[in-house]
């Protein structure tokens, strides 16, 4: 870790009274969570925050520690705008005008190491597991207290971004910060993470159903593909979030090395969700279009697109991968 930056980012908290804290669109658990595990170390040190997120925010992240506050907005102006998780400003969506009116004093916590992310004034990125690593990482060596709830957010942010540490961004230091954590949460891993692993929707659970009519295999049962369209959609009434769970449906399966999850949340503009296994990169298929993310789990969004076309386009770089994945071995 860069403990000059950290040094630097102490400092711009320090000088602040009024802070806003922002992340990105269709949020998830790492990018809620660091925001309100951040929030509530704050609050205890005296200063005034916002919590400002683009994003409908999924039922299931609603029992974390202080999210009745986020997008509540109390206040006007700001000394410092902390950008949380983003990988661009553009990722910010609405409140990517927060960052830009405020430039000289933004702060930045990123573990999207390969995006085109230094869009604040002080930028501290790490090829880690989590934002919520690197803020648990800022947070030990400032040296407070991290009191339970703080804790808590980390813990989720940090399960929910490795697959309940099971991906190969989950590195030693991942399960030491983690042990810490758990320690100052007083409390069991179960009592944080059940309402986390545990709270489908009916609606959710119905999506589910539905989208086992919906998968297409390809490639001997290497490429597994979930299209929705906006029609799809329209009838079974779930936020864009809610669809993520689809992946879950395949991605056990043995033969399976990429799913890929196309859903036409608006006419012609598709939002994509990619995981992969072992070697096949994932962030591959996703910068093709103009997205990101990890090494086993990116997205993109398509706009202007026919579902069924870029669904052709995806199979071929898909297939293109799992050929390269082969020669490598």
């Amino acid at each position: 870790m860069n403990n000059n930056l950290f040094d630097k980012a102490l400092e711009l908290i320090q000088d602040a009274n009024y802070i806003c804290i922002t992340t990105h669109i269709n949020t998830d658990g790492d990018a809620v969570s660091s925001s309100l595990g951040l929030y509530g170390w704050l609050i205890k040190k005296g200063k005034k925050v916002d919590v400002c997120i683009d994003s409908i925010i999924p039922d299931n992240f609603l029992s974390l520690p202080n999210a009745s506050i986020i997008n509540q907005k109390k206040y006007n102006k700001y000394d410092l705008v902390v950008a949380l998780d983003a990988a661009d400003e553009f990722r910010l969506g609405k409140n990517k005008q927060i960052v830009l009116d405020n430039k000289l004093h933004s702060l930045q916590f990123d573990h999207h190491f390969d995006a085109n992310n230094s869009f604040c004034k002080t930028n501290i990125i790490e090829d880690i597991s989590s934002t919520c690593e690197l803020v648990a990482d800022f947070l030990f060596y400032v040296g407070d207290e991290i009191d339970e709830d703080v804790a808590k957010c980390l813990i989720t942010g940090i399960f929910t971004d490795t697959g309940k540490l099971s991906y190969a961004c989950a590195m030693p230091e991942t399960f030491e910060v983690v042990s810490k954590l758990l320690k100052l949460s007083k409390t069991t891993i179960n009592e944080i993470l059940y309402p986390i692993y545990n709270s489908v929707s009916m609606e959710e659970f119905e999506l589910r159903k539905y989208g086992y009519s919906k998968v297409e295999f390809f490639d001997d049962y290497k490429i597994a593909m979930i299209c929705l369209s906006y029609e799809d959609i329209q009838r079974t009434h779930v936020e864009l979030y809610s669809t993520k769970g689809l992946l879950d449906l395949v991605l056990p399966l043995k033969s399976v090395k990429i799913v890929a999850l196309m859903t036409e949340f608006t006419p012609n503009t598709i939002s994509c969700s990619f995981r992969t296994k072992g070697n096949i990169n994932a962030n591959e298929l996703a910068s093709f279009y103009g997205g990101g993310g990890h090494f086993n789990a990116a997205g993109c969004k398509i706009k202007k697109s026919i579902l069924e076309a870029e669904k052709q386009s995806v199979l071929s770089l898909a297939t293109k991968l799992i050929r390269k994945s082969e020669e490598e071995c």
